[in-house]
């Protein structure tokens, strides 16, 4: 905490007037918290060493707040990300937008303020899809390679797999409503037709720049001040529509109608390539830091393939 009252006392802030606001939610190996000090906010995320994590994974969590840093700050020509990041002493330093100060983390309950919500945050995903970001991927893969390479290149190679995911069905069974067990089903009864028809997606066809976790908890609204789109350390090349398909699902498993936005927003390739992900996640061991993951990665799965039902024939 040292480096944080610094940073206030370099804006000529008495730093003991500093207060500190743990933030639980989010990747379980990373401490977050937002400080306050007078009118100054920021949200605070640093990387804590883990037990449960491999030299590897270690490596990759650091590496990751660098990479969030570096986009960040070369995706400063649009208006969409933080107004600044930086890393001091390690942790990754931006501005807190808190509920308070009237900024939502997921779609309002008002009716008439949650299309302008959704709009919106389609427009800033859109948006920043041309832009040109330069990212050091010699640590961290690309994640489109990542998502098949976790994905359906790994279902392929499961060994029983189809117990595995009708096993997951069952232990979930009460926290999943009737209609996403039974979607689910469909699922694991389509699961070889689904596999047969994986192919990597050709590089060709890879043209957008993506943030790749675009999640409502990731994503900042305003309803006067706009969309701040936080967490780019999945961010990297990935098709079209990628991140507007990954929100739409996200807002689905929110019981939210988003059928109006299909034909324009939704790209079937990229739903098909997260089933595969989540599916493959969803069958792994129980992350002890976070019980509950397992079960959110196979109900966006279920979700994911609904909605592909949708848009064409699975």
């Amino acid at each position: 905490m040292d480096e944080i009252l610094a940073y206030f006392d370099s804006l000529g802030l008495d730093s003991e007037l500093t207060q500190k606001t743990p933030v639980n939610k989010g990747h379980m190996s990373y401490e977050k918290a937002i400080y306050t000090n007078d009118s100054e906010r920021i949200f605070v995320k640093k990387f804590v060493e883990d037990a449960n994590l491999n030299p590897t994974q270690s490596a990759h969590a650091v590496a990751y707040l660098q990479k969030e840093n570096t986009v960040i700050n070369q995706l400063s020509t649009i208006d969409t990300v933080p107004e600044h990041a930086e890393l001091i002493d390690g942790s990754l330093v931006l501005p807190a937008y808190t509920e308070e100060l009237g900024w939502f983390w997921e779609a309002p309950e008002d009716e008439e303020l949650r299309p302008k919500y959704i709009k919106e945050i389609l427009n800033a995903l859109f948006q920043k899809e041309s832009v040109s970001v330069n990212l050091d991927e010699s640590v961290v893969a690309p994640s489109q390679q990542t998502l098949e390479r976790k994905g359906w290149q790994k279902l392929i190679k499961t060994p029983g797999l189809k117990p595995q995911v009708a096993d997951k069905l069952k232990q979930h069974k009460t926290n999943l409503y009737p209609m996403t067990i039974a979607s689910g089903q469909e699922l694991l009864n389509n699961l070889d037709n689904l596999m047969a028809k994986f192919k990597p997606i050709d590089a060709t066809e890879l043209t957008a720049f993506c943030h790749h976790d675009a999640r409502q908890h990731n994503i900042a609204w305003h309803p006067f001040l706009g969309v701040r789109i936080v967490d780019w350390s999945w961010a990297g090349i990935g098709l079209p529509n990628s991140d507007s398909t990954m929100f739409l699902i996200d807002l689905t498993k929110s019981e939210i109608d988003i059928s109006q936005y299909l034909d324009e927003y939704f790209n079937p390739k990229h739903a098909y390539t997260l089933i595969g992900y989540w599916l493959a996640r969803a069958i792994e061991p129980p992350n002890k830091s976070n019980p509950e993951v397992r079960l959110h990665q196979l109900a966006s799965a279920i979700t994911a393939y609904n909605l592909l039902r949708l848009r064409e024939t699975v």
